[in-house]
């Protein structure tokens, strides 16, 4: 599987080294246990950058576009306005790109959003969507061969972790 922590971590220290101090969050579902270890990676990296962390930011979808739309609504009716909001799926991220563009902002000017999935809609939106591409191929690959290996009764590890891959298109762009 991917390393969701990682994938956090690469979001906020991209952020962090362009001189982005103010981001959002939509996660999936709050019982999800992939979505929560993504939110708590995005919170400790947060902390360690010592950037702007607003609780109020934080949201929480169920992965597919109308939620998206529905909780950057919700972050952009906020006095402050982040500088950058990171979606734990590119369809809720797609979602509140929408959202943005409909409250009459720019994206990337006014605030620069990232996905994760790398969906091939992410090429084609208007901005194209910055992402967090997981190697499919590659953990399709491991798990077929720690399968053959378990099948044949040898010894393999329990979990393998694969790093994600910062995808910056227009839509995250400085």
């Amino acid at each position: 599987m991917t390393d969701n922590q990682k994938i956090s971590r690469q979001v906020v220290e991209y952020f962090y080294l362009n001189g982005i101090r103010k981001l959002a969050f939509i996660g999936g579902q709050e019982n999800s246990v992939i979505s929560n270890v993504r939110k708590d990676s995005f919170i400790q990296s947060m902390k360690d950058f010592g950037m702007d962390l607003r609780y109020e930011w934080i949201k929480y979808g169920n992965y597919f576009e109308e939620s998206g739309y529905e909780k950057m609504t919700e972050i952009l009716k906020e006095d402050v306005k982040p500088d950058a909001v990171y979606a734990v799926s590119d369809m809720m991220a797609l979602g509140a790109l929408r959202a943005i563009k409909e409250a009459g902002l720019s994206v990337p000017s006014d605030i620069k959003v990232v996905g994760c999935d790398d969906i091939e809609a992410c090429r084609y939106s208007e901005p194209s969507l910055a992402t967090v591409k997981q190697d499919q191929v590659k953990i399709g690959r491991l798990a077929a061969n720690m399968l053959h290996d378990l099948i044949n009764e040898r010894k393999v590890q329990k979990s393998v972790l694969v790093d994600p891959e910062l995808i910056i298109r227009d839509s995250g762009k400085i």
